[in-house]
């Protein structure tokens, strides 16, 4: 297999205190946040799509409305919820897949759309 070599470090909140070994101070709204990880299983999972359906797939789960792999913390199945959160890091990975449905799809300006916006995080971030 493939391996990537990440060079990247999230400086999200929850990132950053994991790096430092400290534990953030929960308030009651974070501690039923739902929060979207990807990771060997969604890319398997997303492999499997059609190229059209791995983009809506994307769409979706970059707005935390579906819920691909495990998700950390909040309620039980079923029952109504927040969107869960996407951290930038498995939002960038997302978009990648999404970029190369679209190359496949041969819906190339939106494909080059897709990979500004993942250069334009880089940067920023």
């Amino acid at each position: 297999g493939q391996s990537l070599n990440r060079d990247f470090t999230c400086a999200c909140r929850r990132c950053a205190d994991e790096q430092k070994g400290t534990s953030v101070k929960e308030t009651a709204g974070d501690s039923e946040r739902k929060f979207l990880h990807v990771d060997a299983t969604v890319h398997a999972e997303l492999s499997l799509l059609p190229p059209s359906d791995r983009v809506a797939a994307v769409e979706a789960a970059l707005r935390g409305e579906m819920s691909l792999g495990d998700e950390e913390g909040g309620e039980e199945e079923g029952a109504p919820s927040d969107p869960a959160v996407v951290l930038g890091k498995d939002a960038q990975e997302l978009r990648v897949v999404q970029a190369m449905a679209l190359m496949q799809m041969a819906r190339h300006k939106e494909a080059l759309c897709v990979w500004r916006r993942l250069a334009a995080f880089t940067c920023r971030h």
